[in-house]
C-alpha cells in the first residue's frame, strides 16, 4: 500500500491534451539529479523536454541548471508571486551563459501555456524548482488533465 501513495509534486504526473507533464517541487540540484535519473529510466521521458522553473532566492541556480541541462532543451523561467523568489530576467541570464535555451515568461500560467505550446504531443514538460512554483501549477494541471 505504502507504495501506491503518491505525494502532490513529487514526480506527479499530467497528461495535457497529447503531452506528457511532470510536476516536481525538488529545489536543491541533488534532487534535481535525482528526478532526472528516475525520468530518464521511464520510455515516456527519454526525450528532451521543455522546462518551466521557478526559484527561491537562496537557491544555487547554477548548479539546478547544470543538473537540467542534458535533458531540457528549452527553459521557461518564472517566478511566483508567494515566497522570496528569484527574478526570472535572472533565471534566463543564468541560462543562457551556460549555453542553454531560456526565456522569460511573466507568470507560471503563462509559462506552462508556451511549454505546452513548444512541447506539442512529440516532447514532454518537465515543471520544477519550487514548491510555490508547484503549488502554482498543479491546480492548473489538475483542471486541464486528461485522466
Amino acid at each position: 500500500v505504502a507504495r501506491a501513495a503518491q505525494l502532490p509534486a513529487r514526480l506527479e504526473h499530467f497528461r495535457v491534451g497529447d503531452t506528457q507533464v511532470v510536476l516536481d517541487g525538488a529545489h536543491v540540484a541533488s534532487s534535481v539529479r535525482q528526478v532526472v535519473a528516475e525520468l530518464a529510466s521511464d520510455p515516456r521521458f527519454r526525450g528532451p523536454c521543455t522546462c518551466v522553473l521557478a526559484l527561491g532566492r537562496e537557491k544555487d541556480a547554477q548548479a539546478i541548471l547544470k543538473a537540467l541541462r542534458p535533458r531540457v532543451d528549452r527553459v521557461l523561467c518564472t517566478t511566483v508571486a508567494s515566497g522570496p523568489m528569484v527574478a526570472a530576467e535572472t533565471l534566463v541570464r543564468e541560462a543562457a551563459q551556460m549555453g542553454m535555451m531560456a526565456e522569460k515568461a511573466d507568470d507560471p500560467a503563462q509559462a506552462l501555456a508556451r511549454a505546452l505550446r513548444n512541447a506539442g504531443n512529440e516532447r514532454w514538460v518537465l515543471v520544477i524548482g519550487s514548491f510555490h512554483l508547484a503549488g502554482a501549477v498543479r491546480e492548473m494541471l489538475l483542471s486541464r488533465a486528461k485522466p
